[in-house]
């Protein structure tokens, strides 16, 4: 409604500044030829004031978006509950000038769930609304892992951690089927959210988040963990190129009958590995390589396995693989790294 009376308060100045150019124009034609250029000037400034308007307007649509985007994120922190979380786990360290820890508070938890909107809609997706939250049902019932840069005084990573300890539905069930292993599987974590902000993407960053993960493994005493490795792409061979590459490292198993969801599948995957068969030149394991995104090259590295085929996520515009770990296989490396009371440095 606020679109229509503006919209229609600029048409009625403009006809009116019409009707005043077009008597001015028929005065003048009775005049000299020097009069005669005054209907081009008056032209000109009505163009000009045309301009104007269109700019208020322009501005005036962006102030409304604005307040929807606002109000949007205002009624998603209600509905999910965010102002009431509680946490599960509770825990604090510093390194240097980061603090990681467990979130604690309502206010805490909008401030996660604005920094994963900046990355998985903003950077992500490339809009470009400047409120918003990224927010589900289960961000009230997970624990939120979170590093602070001390020196600024804001987060700058983050990681949801969903236990099975206290919540029975798992974020990577609506891109997967895999219910059926967990049956043996004891205390699951699911590890999934992962958001780090674009300026702060790097190992030193990505080995404080795994300290925490390892010190929340220890706290719910998990036996399993789960969760999605993304990797940046919608491109058919290029899907085909990392499922091969990953199976050919032997990262890739096929053996506990988990695929994704019909929603999520990727209906080319067949067509292509066949070709890259068929086409082996199409394929350079140094180069594939290079491509995979290090957290998930940390996964793998950790002891992860990817299983199954991948999951294409049209709204992030990516893929992911399901991974999974028990901790009792866990690297040695990393064990003694992030799991042991004497922590080697990085």
């Amino acid at each position: 409604m606020a679109k229509g009376r503006i919209r229609n308060a600029i048409k009625k100045k403009i006809r009116g500044r019409l009707s005043k150019s077009s008597n001015r124009t028929e005065k003048a034609s009775s005049n000299s030829s020097a009069a005669a250029k005054k209907p081009s000037a008056g032209a000109r400034r009505l163009k000009t004031v045309s301009k104007t308007a269109a700019v208020k307007v322009m501005r005036r649509i962006g102030t409304v978006k604005e307040a929807f985007h606002s109000l949007d994120a205002q009624l998603k922190l209600h509905r999910f509950k965010v102002r009431e979380f509680q946490p599960k786990v509770k825990f604090e360290f510093k390194k240097g000038h980061f603090t990681v820890k467990t979130v604690t508070t309502g206010e805490e938890l909008e401030e996660v769930l604005r920094l994963r909107f900046d990355v998985f809609v903003r950077e992500y997706k490339n809009l470009k609304p400047r409120a918003g939250v990224d927010v589900d049902k289960l961000d009230y019932v997970c624990d939120h892992l979170i590093i602070r840069d001390n020196r600024e005084g804001r987060i700058v990573g983050t990681y949801r951690l969903n236990s099975n300890r206290y919540s029975d539905v798992y974020y990577s069930s609506s891109e997967f089927e895999f219910e059926h292993i967990l049956k043996d599987a004891g205390t699951v974590l699911e590890l999934g959210r992962a958001a780090i902000d674009r300026e702060f993407r790097t190992g030193a960053v990505i080995s404080l988040l795994w300290r925490g993960i390892a010190q929340y493994v220890v706290a719910v005493e998990a036996d399993t963990m789960i969760g999605c490795a993304s990797a940046k792409t919608m491109e058919p061979l290029e899907i085909g190129l990392y499922s091969h590459h990953l199976e050919s490292e032997g990262l890739l198993r096929h053996d506990l009958g988990i695929e994704p969801t019909k929603k999520y599948k990727v209906k080319t995957l067949p067509q292509v590995l066949t070709y890259l068969e068929k086409n082996p030149f199409e394929y350079d394991a140094k180069e594939i390589d290079a491509r995979i995104p290090a957290l998930m090259k940390s996964y793998f590295k950790m002891g992860f396995k990817a299983y199954g085929e991948p999951a294409l996520d049209r709204d992030f515009h990516c893929i992911d693989f399901f991974i999974m770990m028990r901790v009792a296989d866990l690297d040695e490396a990393f064990r003694r790294r992030y799991f042991s009371p004497n922590q080697e440095e990085d």
